[in-house]
């Protein structure tokens, strides 16, 4: 039975799990954050806003119809959430999940945002294009060779291959600058132009491989934020920023893929037809704000990144 897989990832889990808490706090005391605790308050308020939005909007055109008790109830704590946290923020300055400091320094917000958006967009390819393939190219004759969910699952492989050869690249090239503008507006060019394509070609009849070739040059700017987003802050944050920077750019992420899933799911379930056109649409606009805000990095001066 299949469930076995299920049952030796979570024993690898265990293990994992098992090897990092042994560890001493002599052994960490590089990597720990000098300031208070943890703030678990901040991070549960995240995780309602988080939780609440992705049902209201995701179940909005289905399930949790807007205009519904529940459907409006769920928006109005994902809202009171935001205020909450906003309080949190203010009272606990840099101990809160969203450090203050980090807020106030145009690279570590330029950075988060560009993680936000890219993250927002590339749901629509990640995790609908091999949806689309498996339901409306079902006739294709790589579907017919293959199999549609095979078909559909290659698409994803593809988009991951470039990385394998680009990211090392990238991460090189942003250590040699000094910045990340220019690995991030030559991702931000390979955004734009195969999200526009895909706007236009991504209709039923369309031949799979053509959404393969789209998918295999979108590994350019997949790994290309994968590189920016670990090396970025290391090169682009001042010493005392780096650690508390480096959290608010990862939890731009977090809430990019879970808003974009939400999102693009609502579109798709409204209108199963033209949905996928429409969250190409979305994401394309989100990528053309990303491509104009990376202009806003500046080139950190050389005393700010010393350690």
């Amino acid at each position: 039975m299949w469930c076995w897989i299920l049952f030796a990832i979570l024993a690898v889990a265990f293990i994992i799990v098992l090897m990092g808490v042994k560890v001493t706090k002599e052994e960490v005391a590089d990597l720990a954050r000098k300031g208070g605790a943890f703030d678990f308050a901040g991070a549960i308020v995240i995780t309602i806003f988080l939780g609440c939005l992705i049902l209201a909007l995701s179940m909005g055109g289905s399930y949790v119809r807007f205009g519904t008790p529940l459907n409006t109830g769920l928006l109005v704590v994902a809202l009171i959430s935001l205020v909450v946290l906003a309080f949190i923020i203010r009272k606990k300055q840099n101990d809160a999940i969203i450090p203050v400091d980090a807020l106030k320094d145009r690279n570590t917000v330029v950075l988060a945002s560009a993680n936000f958006l890219h993250n927002f967009g590339a749901m629509a390819l990640s995790f609908f294009i091999a949806g689309f393939i498996m339901r409306q190219l079902t006739e294709d004759p790589i579907c017919l060779t293959i199999g549609p969910a095979l078909a559909g699952g290659l698409a994803s492989v593809l988009m991951a291959v470039l990385g394998l050869f680009l990211s090392p690249v990238f991460g090189k090239m942003i250590a040699k600058s000094g910045t990340a503008k220019n690995v991030m507006t030559l991702g931000n060019v390979f955004r734009v132009v195969v999200m526009a394509a895909f706007v236009f070609v991504l209709v039923p009849g369309v031949p799979v491989w053509a959404i393969y070739v789209l998918m295999f040059l979108a590994g350019v700017f997949d790994s290309q934020q994968k590189a920016t987003q670990s090396a970025a802050p290391q090169i682009m944050l001042s010493a005392e920023l780096r650690t508390i920077g480096n959290s608010t750019i990862q939890l731009g992420q977090s809430l990019g893929a879970g808003i974009g899933m939400a999102i693009f799911t609502l579109l798709v379930g409204m209108n199963p037809a033209g949905g996928m056109r429409m969250c190409m649409i979305v994401a394309l606009v989100a990528w053309i704000v990303l491509f104009f805000i990376t202009f806003l990095l500046k080139k950190p001066e050389a005393d700010q990144v010393e350690d």
